[in-house]
């Protein structure tokens, strides 16, 4: 390879590499419909309506429309289960999406100018990773292929050094490298090919888990303005703790096996604020407006890889490198707007809208169209149901290959295209005390990527095509939510 070829090939990987790190933000910036059984079961669509206080985690504003102060704990279950042709996986989990507690201080018994205002502290999940899949199939393209087009134009001698990692080497190459299952096309050649044959298939299957969550810790403040305009703010400090493990494993048509199992670990803390407002023009109309800053964190990366092969050599390698850390992670900025029916004592009709703007980043923004009802069945008892649609409106899918020189081995990725929420709930609530129930199932279609190889003519800045290992991913996600909150008594 010349050093044009060598400078293209270079700038190519480069920019792959950024788009590697957009899935890693993607990811970690996916919002869950969580909290409350009363928000779960209108699917977030309460932008508009307030007094609620995982509301006021969309619309810091909701908190102005509470008339008294309340302690709320809710508990969910979550199932998950992911469908890829023929195979089945599933995890689940019992956690804690919202605690908090809200103070109320009346300020005027007139009906003009501040009438009440409300402080609230909260702990709320905004998201829940958890998820096990398995994916299998046939293929005609391998990871070695990929792993040799990574290696190209290194000596086998910068792969021999114990300083490899800072030699410009790969830990892919490495891994290929230890494993035997790369081997240059001569000797001394910088150039390097699979060990499998030339269209020989290879039987691949790939398992995939993911744990943890993304928590908000909430100050928030909401004023009443003569019962027709309400507003609020909150400071939100943010804790992400993310893990993920994948195994890939193939079996090439003319035997042998290999497995590379990769483990990503994200941890870090970062702090947004919300300000927003809903203003109440008729009595039975209210519109909803917030603005949600971009969250700021430090994020700490850490990965690791456990390799065998029983081919020509039977061969292991481990390897982990050193924890990164990136001071300035930037998670995206968030909108929402909504309008919401009031019918007099019978109940409500609300629309959300909201939208996550991702700049300087690979995906489109990610609209969210959510409508909740709740109906007052008899006194204190409540019907609702909610629907929620997510999609980046993306037309073709985003491929990305690992840089030459990345110390991960994880090559895998998802393009979500669609999601959808429907949901019901029943609850009760007086002067005193709450209870209610909510259900919730999240419907997902996606594509999950084992890797993607790019293919370029030397003179060309992008890959004329892709050859990629990839399955069809349905997800189902069932939730099961219990709210209890006690109000208590105003002297």
């Amino acid at each position: 390879m010349n050093y044009r070829s060598y400078i293209s090939v270079f700038l190519l990987l480069l920019s792959s590499a950024l788009f590697a790190q957009d899935f890693d933000r993607q990811t970690l910036s996916d919002l869950d419909i969580l909290g409350t059984a009363r928000y779960v079961s209108m699917a977030g669509a309460m932008s508009a309506v307030g007094g609620d206080v995982s509301a006021a985690q969309d619309n810091p504003a909701a908190l102005g429309v509470f008339r008294r102060g309340e302690l709320s704990f809710t508990m969910s279950y979550d199932y998950d289960v992911v469908k890829s042709a023929n195979m089945s996986s599933s995890a689940q989990r019992v956690f804690v999406p919202q605690m908090s507690w809200v103070i109320n201080f009346p300020h005027s018994e007139r009906q003009k100018g501040l009438l009440t205002s409300s402080l609230m502290l909260q702990y709320h999940r905004r998201k829940q990773f958890l998820r096990n899949a398995q994916y299998a199939g046939e293929q005609s393209v391998s990871i070695t292929d990929l792993m040799a087009d990574l290696t190209n134009g290194l000596d086998e001698s910068a792969l021999q050094s114990n300083d490899w990692y800072n030699n410009q080497v790969g830990a892919l190459s490495k891994t290929g490298y230890e494993l035997y299952l790369i081997d240059p096309l001569a000797a001394d050649s910088k150039q390097w090919r699979s060990v499998l044959d030339d269209g020989e298939k290879v039987a691949t299957s790939l398992k995939v888990s993911e744990l943890g969550s993304a928590n908000d810790y909430s100050v928030g403040w909401g004023a009443n303005v003569s019962n027709k305009f309400w507003f609020g703010l909150s400071a939100n400090l943010t804790s992400i703790r993310y893990s993920r493990t994948t195994s890939l494993t193939e079996r090439p048509d003319y035997g042998g096996t290999y497995t590379i199992t990769s483990t990503l670990t994200a941890n870090g803390f970062g702090f947004h604020a919300n300000l927003g407002m809903i203003a109440q023009p008729v009595d039975f109309i209210r519109l909803g407006l917030s603005v949600h800053t971009p969250t700021w964190t430090t994020m700490k990366f850490g990965s690791s890889t456990t390799s065998d092969a029983d081919m020509s050599h039977i061969a292991t390698y481990n390897f982990r490198p050193d924890p990164t850390t990136i001071e300035h992670y930037t998670l995206p900025m968030r909108t929402t707007c909504g309008m919401a029916f009031l019918f007099a004592t019978n109940g409500m009709l609300s629309f959300e809208y909201d939208w996550t703007h991702q700049p300087k980043n690979a995906f489109a923004d990610l609209h969210q169209l959510k409508i909740g009802a709740e109906i007052v069945v008899k006194n204190n008892c409540f019907l609702r149901a909610g629907y929620a649609y997510s999609s980046r409106f993306l037309k073709t899918d985003v491929l990305f290959a690992p840089r030459y020189d990345d110390l991960r081995t994880d090559t895998d990725f998802k393009n979500t295209f669609k999601r959808h929420y429907a949901s019901v709930g029943i609850g009760f609530r007086n002067r005193f005390m709450l209870i209610e129930l909510a259900y919730q199932c999240k419907i997902e279609r996606s594509k999950y990527y084992a890797f993607a190889r790019p293919l370029y003519n030397s003179s060309d800045a992008e890959p004329f095509e892709w050859q990629s290992v990839s399955f069809d991913h349905r997800g189902f996600t069932h939730l099961f939510v219990l709210s209890l909150g006690w109000t208590p008594r105003r002297q």
